[in-house]
């Protein structure tokens, strides 16, 4: 029985690339033979991990400027 939008296990979130960016993560995507999305999911899978083990726990915010959160 499939579950209704509001018995969903997972969040959905919408992320915007540059076009560069985005080209690079699809030609990426492509020759590994995985999603863009999983790509995504990896890369903050592995930002977990590596913070799991790192004495600070906040994600590295390098780069937040463009950024809509940032005021930018």
């Amino acid at each position: 029985m499939a579950r209704s939008k509001g018995q969903r296990k997972e969040a959905c979130i919408s992320v915007s690339f540059d076009p560069g960016a985005y080209l690079r993560l699809r030609g990426l995507a492509a020759r590994s033979g995985v999603s863009v999305a999983w790509l995504i999911r990896r890369a903050v899978h592995e930002l977990r991990r590596e913070q799991d083990t790192d004495d600070n726990p906040e994600l590295p915010l390098i780069g937040r400027a463009n950024t809509r959160e940032g005021g930018h």
